[in-house]
C-alpha cells in the first residue's frame, strides 16, 4: 500500500467561529452527521478581511444554526498557521472548514444562513457570498469520516 502524504499543516480556530457542542435536541439523532470538509484558499492580501467575515458573520450565523435550527451538529473554522508538508502535484489551501451535517442541510443551508447573516450582521445571503467570492475560492469539498 503507496502512504501520500499530500498536506501537513498547523491548524489554529478562528475566533468565534468555532462551535463543537451543541444543544441535547442536536445530539440526540439517531442518525450521525456527515463530516463535510471545505479547503478554502483565500487570497493572502484578504486573509484579514475574511478573518472579520467569518468572525462577525458567518460565525455567529453558524452559532444560530447550530443552536437554533439544528441541522448542522458542529462547525469548526480553522486558518493555516503553518505549512510543513504540500505535495506539489495537488492545489493548496489556507483555510478549512469542518462541518457535521444531517440530511436536510442542502435543503435549508441558504435560507438558515441568510436569517443568521442577517440576525448577526444585518447583511443578506447574497451579498455576504458576492464578497466572499471576490477573496476566497473553494478548492474541493468532500465528505470525511471521524477519526
Amino acid at each position: 500500500m503507496l502512504n501520500l502524504v499530500v498536506h501537513e499543516e498547523l491548524l489554529s480556530s478562528t475566533p468565534h467561529s468555532h462551535f463543537p457542542v451543541q444543544s441535547e435536541q442536536t445530539r440526540r439523532r439517531w442518525l450521525k452527521p456527515l463530516q463535510v470538509v471545505e479547503y478554502v484558499v483565500v487570497k493572502h492580501n484578504k486573509l484579514e478581511q475574511f478573518r472579520d467575515i467569518m468572525m462577525q458573520r458567518n460565525g455567529p450565523a453558524m452559532h444560530i444554526i447550530c443552536n437554533e435550527r439544528r441541522w448542522c451538529h458542529s462547525f469548526y473554522a480553522l486558518e493555516t498557521e503553518q505549512v510543513w508538508t504540500h505535495h506539489p502535484d495537488y492545489p493548496g489551501w489556507n483555510q478549512l472548514h469542518i462541518i457535521a451535517l444531517y440530511p436536510e442541510a442542502p435543503f435549508k443551508y441558504k435560507k438558515d444562513l441568510g436569517h443568521g447573516l442577517d440576525r448577526a450582521s444585518g447583511i443578506t445571503f447574497e451579498e455576504n457570498m458576492e464578497q466572499l467570492k471576490q477573496i476566497r475560492t473553494m478548492r474541493y469539498k468532500c465528505i470525511s469520516s471521524r477519526l
